[in-house]
């Protein structure tokens, strides 16, 4: 049994234990009032010993339960306040909503299927029983006596629970701050377990408005919208990019994608140093898209070197941001880097780069690297602000991942001065493709088509119903506290995490004994996370299991996931073979073959 793992009760720290419990107590309570009635008017004790039945007893006492429930005023009553009771607590849940402001653990679903079952059943035992025992507490008692009968049980059901609770008045709790009801399972900044309901019918009314049949209302609709949706035209969607990011819509273009984004940047600042030498610098942790921006796209078309700095190496061995920042710099004058190209959040571990602290030691080095940054790991997930919007020369990122958009758009926050006075660019070189102009894309560039307009119509939605009600402010700090109570509980447990900085909301524990095991055991209760790996020096390979944690989020579910984890890496390490026992195995195996 204990292989198994039945367990017919429930936590008493649940609501099921609630139930249960308050189930329980019902249960015995009415059963032996029910019984003393079944024996008052069912049975016949004689003088001789022996024990009848009075004439059809069951018919009476139906005749009576139904005249008294359903011919009296009071019968009625308390036969409309018990379904009404059972209602509340069992069904819809009533005392859970309220107790769960006051109590860490309360609310948490952890019964087993079986334990729900046996719940089920002592649920509808104490009901039946109730129903029987009330006309006849009615009947034989005063209606003081019968009242603490009837209602005293319930009371100390309700009170015998409390006692178990643990208050929690110091303890402050962080509730879930979203808008549209995301699935709580993802926590993966890329993928959702199933699609927002309210962004996807948002794309469909778009969809519907868009008719192949007549591209000009089709192309009206993009630049001015429609009131029967939230999309109101190319020019809102910039208005509401300029009030989530805090720096002039003069300064952003849209692309198809973050990498797009990254490529038409570089494509600038080379088309401006003509024939000069360029060295690009890059990491080894950067995305892979990066990576083939560089390689593949620009590379056949402008001559440059490429320089990799090995950063994986520091980045999995939890160094100070301060020693991360002095081999990009050192790098940086080493190999005299033009242009460097750079992750302000790495996409696999998830820790922070100090990109202030980079580009003021660079520049009081005079070093004249100009810094291109990929923040499609950072807007959503830490604070984006002046910091790095006016320290850059190019800061992109996509709309959807941390967004919540929809796959793919790019952004591209474009710094006017540093490009003048440091890179040569007098001005924005105009771009023919499409969605990508400095300000609104004019209507002739615009495409009338549902494909390449979705994603900037689910970015404007989620702006405008989420993001800017939200605020990105309380969203970050929601997420970094949540990713903090992940790690505490992780070190808890246990469990090493990546990185010594506390900022990023995404977390990578590591040194588990079976990640892609752990990974399975998590999606099959359909949460959603991401393997990562990287190969260090040496050939040496490391992995690990990445969690990124939304302002959708609240305290219980991270408590929720800690527990989960914990008890899948405690099975693991249950289930591995001890050293010692092998090596005694193999001594035995060799003695024998001598």
């Amino acid at each position: 049994m204990s292989m198994i793992g039945l367990r017919f009760t429930p936590p008493d720290a649940s609501y099921d234990g609630f139930r249960f419990r308050l189930a329980r107590t019902l249960v015995l309570v009415f059963a032996f009032f029910a019984t003393i009635f079944f024996i008052k008017h069912v049975l016949v004790f004689r003088s001789d010993h022996t024990v009848s039945m009075l004439p059809e007893p069951f018919r009476v006492i139906a005749n009576y339960l139904v005249a008294y429930y359903f011919l009296t005023f009071a019968g009625a009553v308390e036969f409309f306040l018990i379904l009404a009771g059972f209602g509340a607590v069992f069904w819809l849940n009533l005392p859970k909503q309220y107790f769960a402001g006051r109590y860490v653990d309360y609310g948490k679903e952890r019964a087993t299927p079986e334990a729900k079952s046996v719940t089920l059943f002592l649920v509808l035992t104490a009901l039946s029983l109730i129903l029987i025992s009330v006309p006849f507490l009615t009947l034989h008692f005063p209606t003081w006596l019968s009242a603490l009968m009837k209602y005293g049980p319930v009371a100390v059901a309700i009170l015998q629970y409390l006692a178990v609770m643990p208050q929690t008045d110091g303890i402050e709790r962080t509730a879930a701050i979203d808008k549209l009801g995301w699935d709580m399972r993802s926590f993966d900044s890329t993928h959702r377990s199933t699609p927002n309901p309210a962004v996807t019918k948002e794309l469909k009314a778009c969809s519907a408005l868009l008719s192949p049949s007549d591209p000009d209302a089709a192309r009206r609709f993009l630049m001015q919208g429609s009131t029967t949706v939230i999309w109101s035209g190319m020019a809102a969607l910039f208005r509401n990019l300029e009030a989530f990011l805090g720096v002039s819509a003069e300064l952003i273009t849209l692309h198809d994608s973050a990498a797009q984004a990254l490529a038409f940047a570089l494509g600038e600042l080379l088309d401006a140093r003509g024939a000069q030498p360029t060295v690009i610098l890059t990491t080894d942790a950067e995305h892979r898209s990066v990576r083939h921006v560089l390689e593949q796209r620009l590379q056949p078309l402008y001559r440059y070197r490429i320089e990799t700095v090995a950063l994986q190496k520091l980045l999995w061995t939890n160094v100070s941001a301060g020693e991360i920042v002095d081999t990009l710099v050192e790098a940086c004058r080493e190999k005299k880097a033009d242009i460097a190209v750079l992750s302000h959040v790495f996409p696999d571990t998830g820790i922070v780069l100090d990109l202030k602290g980079l580009i003021d030691t660079a520049r009081r080095e005079n070093l004249g690297t100009l810094f291109a940054f990929d923040g499609s790991e950072a807007v959503g997930n830490v604070t984006v602000g002046d910091d790095a919007f006016s320290r850059s020369a190019y800061y992109a990122f996509h709309g959807h991942g941390w967004l919540l958009g929809s796959p793919s758009i790019g952004i591209l926050v474009r710094n006017d001065w540093l490009l003048r006075v440091a890179g040569g660019v007098s001005q924005a070189v105009a771009v023919p493709r499409s969605f990508s102009s400095l300000r609104q894309a004019v209507s002739s560039d615009v495409p009338p088509a549902f494909e390449g307009s979705s994603p900037s119509f689910a970015l404007n939605y989620v702006l405008m119903q989420e993001w800017l009600p939200v605020g990105v402010e309380n969203a970050t700090l929601q997420t970094n506290k949540l990713a903090n109570l992940f790690r505490d509980e992780m070190q808890r447990r246990g469990i090493r995490t990546l990185g010594i900085s506390r900022e990023s909301s995404a977390v990578v524990i590591t040194d588990i004994p079976q990640p892609e095991a752990m990974q399975h055991a998590l999606q099959l209760k359909r949460l959603d996370c991401r393997i990562v790996t990287a190969n260090l020096e040496g050939g040496q390979a490391a992995s690990g299991i990445r969690f990124s944690f939304h302002h959708y989020h609240s305290d219980d579910d991270v408590r929720d996931l800690a527990e989960l984890v914990g008890n899948i890496n405690a099975e693991a390490i249950r289930s591995r073979p001890a050293p010692e026992a092998q090596l005694r195995l193999v001594e035995r195996s060799f003695t024998k073959s001598v």
